[in-house]
Protein backbone atom coordinates (compact mmCIF):
# COMPACT_ATOMS: atom_id res chain seq x y z
CA UNK A 1 0.00 0.00 0.00
CA UNK A 2 2.43 2.79 0.74
CA UNK A 3 4.29 2.27 -2.31
CA UNK A 4 1.69 2.56 -4.44
CA UNK A 5 0.62 5.45 -2.50
CA UNK A 6 3.90 6.94 -3.21
CA UNK A 7 3.43 6.46 -6.89
CA UNK A 8 -0.09 7.98 -6.75
CA UNK A 9 1.33 10.82 -4.70
CA UNK A 10 3.91 11.64 -7.51
CA UNK A 11 1.28 11.24 -10.28
CA UNK A 12 -1.34 13.68 -8.25
CA UNK A 13 1.35 15.87 -7.40
CA UNK A 14 3.07 16.46 -11.69
CA UNK A 15 -1.12 16.64 -12.47
CA UNK A 16 -1.23 19.71 -9.74
CA UNK A 17 2.43 21.25 -10.14
CA UNK A 18 5.60 20.81 -12.18
CA UNK A 19 7.89 17.92 -12.22
CA UNK A 20 10.85 19.63 -9.66
CA UNK A 21 7.69 20.18 -7.03
CA UNK A 22 6.47 16.60 -7.91
CA UNK A 23 9.87 15.29 -7.72
CA UNK A 24 10.89 17.34 -4.15
CA UNK A 25 7.37 16.28 -2.86
CA UNK A 26 7.66 12.59 -3.43
CA UNK A 27 11.01 12.25 -2.28
CA UNK A 28 9.88 14.01 1.05
CA UNK A 29 6.85 11.45 1.21
CA UNK A 30 8.81 8.31 0.40
CA UNK A 31 11.87 9.42 2.95
CA UNK A 32 10.50 11.38 5.91
CA UNK A 33 10.78 8.87 8.79
CA UNK A 34 7.36 9.41 10.54
CA UNK A 35 6.21 8.84 6.95
CA UNK A 36 8.35 5.77 6.46
CA UNK A 37 7.41 4.14 10.45
CA UNK A 38 3.75 5.11 10.70
CA UNK A 39 3.05 3.29 7.20
CA UNK A 40 3.99 -0.29 8.37
CA UNK A 41 1.31 0.13 10.88
CA UNK A 42 -1.83 -1.72 9.64
CA UNK A 43 -4.29 1.11 10.07
CA UNK A 44 -7.28 2.96 8.44
CA UNK A 45 -5.27 6.13 7.65
CA UNK A 46 -2.83 4.55 5.28
CA UNK A 47 -5.99 3.15 3.20
CA UNK A 48 -7.81 6.56 3.85
CA UNK A 49 -4.45 8.28 1.85
CA UNK A 50 -4.69 5.86 -0.53
CA UNK A 51 -8.39 6.42 -0.85
CA UNK A 52 -7.82 10.59 -1.14
CA UNK A 53 -5.20 10.45 -3.80
CA UNK A 54 -7.53 8.35 -6.29
CA UNK A 55 -10.12 10.41 -5.41
CA UNK A 56 -8.65 13.43 -5.94
CA UNK A 57 -6.96 12.23 -9.21
CA UNK A 58 -10.85 11.23 -10.28
CA UNK A 59 -12.02 14.64 -9.68
CA UNK A 60 -9.44 16.20 -11.10
CA UNK A 61 -9.62 13.98 -14.33
CA UNK A 62 -13.36 15.14 -14.30
CA UNK A 63 -12.56 19.00 -13.90
CA UNK A 64 -10.35 18.30 -17.22
CA UNK A 65 -12.46 15.90 -19.16
CA UNK A 66 -16.24 16.92 -18.10
CA UNK A 67 -17.48 13.83 -18.06
CA UNK A 68 -19.49 13.09 -14.87
CA UNK A 69 -18.60 9.12 -14.59
CA UNK A 70 -15.61 10.33 -12.90
CA UNK A 71 -16.87 12.40 -10.43
CA UNK A 72 -19.29 9.29 -9.97
CA UNK A 73 -16.39 7.10 -9.00
CA UNK A 74 -14.43 9.97 -6.98
CA UNK A 75 -17.85 10.00 -5.15
CA UNK A 76 -17.50 6.12 -4.92
CA UNK A 77 -14.05 6.22 -3.51
CA UNK A 78 -14.91 8.91 -0.67
CA UNK A 79 -17.89 7.26 0.40
CA UNK A 80 -15.79 4.24 0.65
CA UNK A 81 -13.09 6.18 3.06
CA UNK A 82 -15.82 6.35 4.94
CA UNK A 83 -16.68 2.76 5.86
CA UNK A 84 -12.57 2.29 6.17
CA UNK A 85 -12.86 4.90 9.14
CA UNK A 86 -15.27 7.81 9.87
CA UNK A 87 -13.52 10.30 9.37
CA UNK A 88 -12.90 9.63 6.12
CA UNK A 89 -16.27 11.10 5.47
CA UNK A 90 -13.54 14.23 5.20
CA UNK A 91 -13.21 13.33 1.58
CA UNK A 92 -17.37 13.68 0.65
CA UNK A 93 -17.15 17.45 2.04
CA UNK A 94 -13.69 18.09 0.48
CA UNK A 95 -15.71 17.41 -3.11
CA UNK A 96 -18.59 18.84 -2.29
CA UNK A 97 -16.33 21.93 -1.30
CA UNK A 98 -14.74 21.68 -4.33
CA UNK A 99 -17.75 21.39 -6.46
CA UNK A 100 -19.62 24.52 -4.89
CA UNK A 101 -16.23 26.86 -5.37
CA UNK A 102 -17.01 25.80 -9.30
CA UNK A 103 -20.77 27.05 -8.65
CA UNK A 104 -21.84 23.26 -9.30
CA UNK A 105 -24.53 23.23 -7.23
CA UNK A 106 -26.39 20.32 -8.17
CA UNK A 107 -23.38 17.89 -8.49
CA UNK A 108 -22.37 18.63 -4.64
CA UNK A 109 -25.47 17.33 -3.62
CA UNK A 110 -25.55 13.84 -6.20
CA UNK A 111 -21.95 13.74 -4.42
CA UNK A 112 -23.42 14.24 -1.16
CA UNK A 113 -26.30 12.00 -1.47
CA UNK A 114 -23.93 9.18 -2.86
CA UNK A 115 -21.59 9.85 0.23
CA UNK A 116 -24.09 9.14 2.67
CA UNK A 117 -25.90 6.63 1.31
CA UNK A 118 -22.86 4.53 1.34
CA UNK A 119 -21.75 5.61 4.73
CA UNK A 120 -25.65 4.41 5.66
CA UNK A 121 -23.83 0.42 4.99
CA UNK A 122 -21.63 1.59 8.66
CA UNK A 123 -25.77 1.94 10.27
CA UNK A 124 -26.88 -0.87 9.41
CA UNK A 125 -23.75 -3.23 9.53
CA UNK A 126 -24.36 -2.00 13.16
CA UNK A 127 -28.16 -2.26 13.19
CA UNK A 128 -27.88 -5.73 12.25
CA UNK A 129 -24.59 -6.42 14.55
CA UNK A 130 -26.48 -5.47 17.68
CA UNK A 131 -28.25 -2.05 17.33
CA UNK A 132 -27.82 -1.88 21.39
CA UNK A 133 -23.87 -2.25 21.24
CA UNK A 134 -23.53 -0.14 18.28
CA UNK A 135 -25.37 2.95 19.74
CA UNK A 136 -23.67 2.85 23.41
CA UNK A 137 -20.50 2.49 21.17
CA UNK A 138 -21.40 5.50 19.43
CA UNK A 139 -22.73 7.51 22.52
CA UNK A 140 -19.45 6.59 25.00
CA UNK A 141 -17.87 8.77 21.96
CA UNK A 142 -19.53 11.62 23.39
CA UNK A 143 -17.58 11.58 26.00
CA UNK A 144 -14.47 12.38 24.48
CA UNK A 145 -14.24 16.33 24.28
CA UNK A 146 -11.98 17.09 26.93
CA UNK A 147 -10.14 19.99 25.50
CA UNK A 148 -10.78 21.84 21.85
CA UNK A 149 -6.89 22.70 21.53
CA UNK A 150 -6.11 20.64 18.66
CA UNK A 151 -3.44 22.44 17.25
CA UNK A 152 -1.67 21.12 19.65
CA UNK A 153 -1.76 17.74 18.99
CA UNK A 154 -1.05 18.20 14.99
CA UNK A 155 1.96 20.38 15.29
CA UNK A 156 3.16 20.83 18.98
CA UNK A 157 3.49 17.03 20.20
CA UNK A 158 5.80 14.90 18.97
CA UNK A 159 4.81 11.51 16.82
CA UNK A 160 7.92 9.02 16.94
CA UNK A 161 9.84 11.68 17.55
CA UNK A 162 9.88 15.88 17.02
CA UNK A 163 9.67 16.33 13.11
CA UNK A 164 10.96 19.33 11.57
CA UNK A 165 9.36 18.80 8.40
CA UNK A 166 5.54 18.54 9.68
CA UNK A 167 6.42 21.51 11.63
CA UNK A 168 7.62 23.61 8.89
CA UNK A 169 4.86 22.30 6.45
CA UNK A 170 2.28 23.85 8.73
CA UNK A 171 4.12 27.34 8.94
CA UNK A 172 4.34 27.78 5.56
CA UNK A 173 0.89 26.81 4.40
CA UNK A 174 -0.67 30.28 4.36
CA UNK A 175 2.64 31.73 2.31
CA UNK A 176 2.24 29.03 -0.14
CA UNK A 177 -1.65 28.96 -0.53
CA UNK A 178 -2.89 32.69 0.21
CA UNK A 179 -1.62 33.48 -3.53
CA UNK A 180 -3.44 30.60 -5.55
CA UNK A 181 -6.26 30.65 -2.93
CA UNK A 182 -8.70 30.82 -6.48
CA UNK A 183 -6.77 27.99 -8.37
CA UNK A 184 -8.95 24.60 -8.40
CA UNK A 185 -5.51 22.69 -8.46
CA UNK A 186 -4.10 24.58 -5.17
CA UNK A 187 -7.47 24.12 -3.39
CA UNK A 188 -7.44 20.37 -3.95
CA UNK A 189 -4.25 20.80 -1.33
CA UNK A 190 -5.43 23.07 1.18
CA UNK A 191 -9.22 22.05 1.10
CA UNK A 192 -8.40 18.70 2.09
CA UNK A 193 -6.33 19.77 5.31
CA UNK A 194 -8.49 21.91 5.93
CA UNK A 195 -11.70 20.30 5.90
CA UNK A 196 -9.85 17.20 7.73
CA UNK A 197 -8.87 19.45 10.77
CA UNK A 198 -12.11 19.99 11.39
CA UNK A 199 -13.49 16.54 11.57
CA UNK A 200 -10.98 15.72 13.70
CA UNK A 201 -12.03 18.68 15.99
CA UNK A 202 -15.59 18.06 15.79
CA UNK A 203 -14.88 14.35 16.55
CA UNK A 204 -13.23 15.39 19.40
CA UNK A 205 -9.67 13.52 18.15
CA UNK A 206 -7.56 16.18 20.10
CA UNK A 207 -8.62 14.42 23.71
CA UNK A 208 -7.49 11.15 22.63
CA UNK A 209 -4.86 11.37 19.90
CA UNK A 210 -2.86 8.93 18.38
CA UNK A 211 0.12 9.67 15.78
CA UNK A 212 -1.69 8.30 12.55
CA UNK A 213 -4.01 10.56 13.23
CA UNK A 214 -2.19 12.35 11.60
CA UNK A 215 -1.51 10.09 8.12
CA UNK A 216 -4.05 11.86 5.71
CA UNK A 217 -1.76 15.12 6.17
CA UNK A 218 0.96 13.93 5.05
CA UNK A 219 -0.04 14.14 0.98
CA UNK A 220 -1.10 17.43 1.15
CA UNK A 221 1.29 19.05 3.80
CA UNK A 222 4.52 17.71 2.25
CA UNK A 223 3.29 18.95 -1.46
CA UNK A 224 2.83 22.37 -0.23
CA UNK A 225 6.55 22.11 1.25
CA UNK A 226 7.51 20.33 -2.15
CA UNK A 227 5.70 23.84 -3.64
CA UNK A 228 7.78 26.14 -0.90
CA UNK A 229 11.04 24.14 -1.72
CA UNK A 230 11.01 24.75 -5.36
CA UNK A 231 10.63 28.12 -5.51
CA UNK A 232 13.09 28.38 -2.46
CA UNK A 233 15.41 26.85 -5.09
CA UNK A 234 14.32 29.35 -8.05
CA UNK A 235 14.32 32.37 -6.03
CA UNK A 236 16.84 31.87 -2.72
CA UNK A 237 16.28 34.58 -0.39
CA UNK A 238 17.96 35.18 2.91
CA UNK A 239 15.02 34.76 5.67
CA UNK A 240 13.72 31.00 3.97
CA UNK A 241 17.26 30.28 4.39
CA UNK A 242 17.01 30.62 7.68
CA UNK A 243 14.01 29.26 8.29
CA UNK A 244 15.04 25.83 6.69
CA UNK A 245 18.12 25.74 8.92
CA UNK A 246 16.31 26.04 12.41
CA UNK A 247 13.27 24.08 11.77
CA UNK A 248 14.55 21.18 9.56
CA UNK A 249 18.26 21.74 9.25
CA UNK A 250 18.70 21.92 13.13
CA UNK A 251 16.26 18.45 13.43
CA UNK A 252 17.73 16.99 10.85
CA UNK A 253 21.67 17.46 12.18
CA UNK A 254 19.91 16.39 15.77
CA UNK A 255 18.46 12.77 14.69
CA UNK A 256 21.41 12.37 12.67
CA UNK A 257 23.31 12.29 15.52
CA UNK A 258 21.68 10.65 17.82
CA UNK A 259 20.81 7.49 14.64
CA UNK A 260 24.11 6.90 12.41
CA UNK A 261 26.25 9.87 12.66
CA UNK A 262 26.61 10.22 16.47
CA UNK A 263 29.19 7.34 17.17
CA UNK A 264 31.44 8.77 15.30
CA UNK A 265 30.53 13.03 15.58
CA UNK A 266 30.48 12.33 19.51
CA UNK A 267 33.68 10.93 20.11
CA UNK A 268 34.76 14.78 19.17
CA UNK A 269 34.15 17.57 21.27
CA UNK A 270 33.46 20.08 18.75
CA UNK A 271 29.89 19.11 17.60
CA UNK A 272 27.87 22.00 18.43
CA UNK A 273 30.81 24.19 16.81
CA UNK A 274 30.59 21.89 13.73
CA UNK A 275 27.10 22.59 14.08
CA UNK A 276 27.57 26.48 14.14
CA UNK A 277 29.72 26.26 11.37
CA UNK A 278 27.61 24.38 8.87
CA UNK A 279 24.70 26.49 9.80
CA UNK A 280 26.57 29.42 8.86
CA UNK A 281 27.94 28.17 5.60
CA UNK A 282 24.96 27.11 4.59
CA UNK A 283 23.28 30.70 5.75
CA UNK A 284 26.20 32.99 3.89
CA UNK A 285 25.37 32.31 0.27
CA UNK A 286 21.86 33.68 0.68
CA UNK A 287 22.96 36.75 2.69
CA UNK A 288 25.56 37.51 -0.03
CA UNK A 289 22.65 37.37 -2.61
CA UNK A 290 20.06 39.87 -0.57
CA UNK A 291 22.99 42.29 0.29
CA UNK A 292 24.61 42.20 -3.33
CA UNK A 293 22.19 40.95 -5.82
CA UNK A 294 23.51 39.85 -9.34
CA UNK A 295 23.24 36.66 -11.57
CA UNK A 296 26.53 35.07 -10.01
CA UNK A 297 25.31 35.63 -6.70
CA UNK A 298 21.50 34.06 -7.10
CA UNK A 299 22.96 30.97 -9.29
CA UNK A 300 25.21 30.29 -6.15
CA UNK A 301 22.51 30.64 -3.43
CA UNK A 302 20.49 28.42 -6.07
CA UNK A 303 22.92 25.76 -6.08
CA UNK A 304 23.43 25.81 -2.34
CA UNK A 305 19.69 25.46 -1.55
CA UNK A 306 19.33 22.89 -4.30
CA UNK A 307 22.42 20.80 -2.18
CA UNK A 308 20.57 21.83 0.85
CA UNK A 309 17.77 19.73 -0.24
CA UNK A 310 19.76 16.48 -0.86
CA UNK A 311 21.50 16.85 2.01
CA UNK A 312 18.35 17.18 4.12
CA UNK A 313 16.96 14.22 2.50
CA UNK A 314 19.73 12.19 3.10
CA UNK A 315 19.47 13.04 6.53
CA UNK A 316 16.05 11.21 6.78
CA UNK A 317 16.84 8.10 4.48
CA UNK A 318 20.43 7.78 7.33
CA UNK A 319 17.51 8.21 10.54
CA UNK A 320 15.34 5.39 8.68
CA UNK A 321 17.96 3.40 8.22
CA UNK A 322 19.50 3.60 11.34
CA UNK A 323 16.43 4.23 13.89
CA UNK A 324 16.01 1.51 16.10
CA UNK A 325 11.94 0.41 16.15
CA UNK A 326 13.11 -2.29 18.95
CA UNK A 327 13.40 0.92 21.59
CA UNK A 328 10.49 2.39 22.98
CA UNK A 329 8.77 4.52 21.32
CA UNK A 330 6.92 7.73 21.82
CA UNK A 331 3.85 7.41 20.01
CA UNK A 332 0.83 8.72 21.50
Amino acid sequence: MPIVSISLFYVFSLKLCNTNIAIISTLIFATNPNTVFLSRLAVSENLIVFLSLSTLLCFLRYCESANSTYLYISAVLAGIASLAKITGFFLVLVLCLLLIYQKKWRESLVVFVIGLLILSVYFIYGSVYDIDLFFKVLQSHTNRFENFLLFKEIILYPVFFEDGWLTFSWLILIAVFRTFSTNIKYQLIYIPIIVYSFILLFSGAQSHFYAWYLIPYFPFLFLALGIFLEDFISNPDFISACLISIFIGAWSFNYSLQYGLGNFLLELSITKYLFIVLTSLLILPFLVHSVIPSRQTKFFASLVAGLTIVILLLGNINIVTNFDLSQQLPVQ
